[in-house]
């Protein structure tokens, strides 16, 4: 799939409001995540986040932050933090257990 495919599939769908709160990443589908993957990949691993932060710098959007949240119904619950570049590539990918 080319990039500008890959960045209208992700246009789209995270112009659709959420229908669910997407909840915690499985571990199993958590481990298939990479650095260097973009926003279309992530989408249809895992679907849309939670919630979205971004942060800028003098030039507009330096990283984007999507959070997957998990509900509570699960003792063993992560946090997920997926962190993209300006360019849309997953730099970073952070897990915390969300309550402790």
């Amino acid at each position: 799939m080319n990039g500008c495919l890959r960045a209208a599939l992700a246009a789209i769908l995270l112009g659709l409001p959420a229908l669910a709160p997407a909840g915690a990443i499985p571990f199993g589908e958590y481990r298939l995540l990479r650095e260097g993957m973009d926003e279309a990949e992530i989408l249809m691993r895992v679907g849309p986040p939670d919630w979205v932060s971004a942060s800028g710098g003098p030039w507009g959007v330096d990283r984007r932050t999507w959070y997957y949240i998990p509900d509570g119904s699960y003792s063993g619950d992560w946090l997920t933090r997926i962190i993209f570049g300006h360019d849309g590539v997953v730099i970073r990918l952070e897990r915390t257990p969300a309550w402790r």
